[in-house]
């Protein structure tokens, strides 16, 4: 794979993406419920 093609994840980004985990962030809304929703990179 090119490091520089366009639109296309080089080995490089692959490997960083694969050893990422997912996260979740939580928050609390002005009402007082919950609010969690998962991010694959914090």
């Amino acid at each position: 794979m090119s490091d520089t093609a366009d639109g296309l994840i080089t080995e490089d980004m692959a490997d960083l993406l694969a050893g990422t985990g997912l996260a979740y962030v939580a928050s609390v809304n002005p009402d007082g419920t919950p609010n969690l929703s998962p991010k694959s990179s914090v």
